[in-house]
């Protein structure tokens, strides 16, 4: 008999996406699954569309919540769950077409594992679909390798596998043993908005006893400047450093000289990439002189530690400019090296 699965949909303001990715759900050739979507205090016609796709199909659970963000929408949705598995689903995101068709392959020939990653297809108006592995070679079970998939969650280039534009840390394209991630205590860190997803896949990662590597496609990711994942916020810099904290909190038990690399790349990549979203989004209304001095502020905080020699191995020339920027304390450097880096962002999708 196949075991339920529960795909869990966080939505909010997401009344141009969420038929379709519901849809994609409803369409896998499978009679065992539901699915749970947390409506987070929605200003649009969000809730009435899951209302009325709650009332057509008795698979389909509708959460309502006053707006507190994804991690808590997660959370929510985990506690009404009912199935052996969980799947998260974002709600501008698709499933492939059976994708619950190569899980149910896993699950009656591969026994005991905590953790399924799949493949992801990125899908862009700019970009043919094109797909992408978490990790490098064929399916595998991945108990031996718990430190490069770890390494992975913090970087694909320190990892061997900088072709994948997004890295192994998004709870997307997994499938996930529920009574693994509740009695493990593993749930999606609330009070941040930004990381939460990479925070709950170490501790995932680290406590599981099996990983299995499927390398087939299973999810649609969606490039979209409206989500909720390319939306701007103020005092970045304090995200960055609550993040790289919890990072360290993580991994304190298992804090290898290669991870600890990984972390200090992941750290300093955190901290000039919240910086120059701090400073210089235009979507913060404020004047370019206000923003200057709020980018040399932050600058003079130094927070992040003296860094290992080897991470600049790994940089990219932007990063390494930026970098170099930040310790000159020079905001019109840093600005000049974001507006380049948004504008080939935007050229790529």
């Amino acid at each position: 008999m196949k075991n339920k699965i529960s795909v869990i949909i966080p939505a909010y303001n997401a009344e141009k996406w969420i038929y379709n990715c519901v849809k994609s759900v409803l369409s896998q050739n499978d009679d065992n699954f539901e699915i749970i979507i947390v409506n987070d205090g929605s200003k649009d016609n969000t809730l009435a569309l899951c209302k009325k796709l709650e009332n057509d199909d008795k698979r389909i659970i509708l959460v309502d919540k006053k707006n507190g963000g994804v991690s808590k929408a997660r959370n929510e949705g985990i506690k009404k769950a009912t199935g052996k598995w969980v799947v998260y689903l974002d709600s501008d995101d698709y499933l492939c077409k059976g994708a619950f068709e190569k899980f149910r392959k896993i699950e009656s020939n591969v026994s005991g594992f905590d953790i399924v990653i799949f493949n992801y297809i990125v899908n862009s108006v700019k970009m043919s679909q094109q797909e992408y592995a978490f990790l490098n070679g064929d399916s595998r079970i991945c108990n031996k390798e718990k430190e490069d998939i770890i390494i992975s969650c913090l970087s694909n280039k320190l990892a061997g596998n900088a072709k994948a534009p997004i890295n192994i840390g998004v709870p997307w394209g997994k499938v996930y043993r529920r009574e693994f991630l509740t009695n493990q205590n593993i749930t999606f860190p609330e009070g941040i908005s930004h990381m939460e997803d990479t925070v709950f896949n170490l501790q995932a990662f680290k406590k599981a006893d099996n990983i299995y590597f499927c390398n087939s496609v299973f999810y649609i990711y969606s490039i979209n400047m409206e989500s909720v994942t390319n939306q701007c916020s103020t005092n970045f810099d304090s995200q960055a450093e609550s993040v790289f904290k919890l990072f360290n909190e993580v991994l304190s038990d298992c804090m290898t000289d290669k991870i600890k690399t990984g972390l200090q790349y992941k750290g300093l990549c955190l901290y000039t990439q919240f910086l120059q979203v701090d400073c210089f989004n235009p979507a913060i209304k404020d004047s370019f002189r206000h923003r200057m001095e709020r980018c040399l502020e932050v600058c003079k905080k130094g927070f992040f530690p003296s860094t290992n020699t080897k991470i600049y191995n790994y940089m990219s020339n932007y990063e390494r400019l930026t970098w170099n920027a930040i310790k000159l304390k020079s905001p019109f450097l840093i600005y000049i090296f974001y507006q380049i880096r948004m504008r080939k962002l935007k050229e790529k999708r």
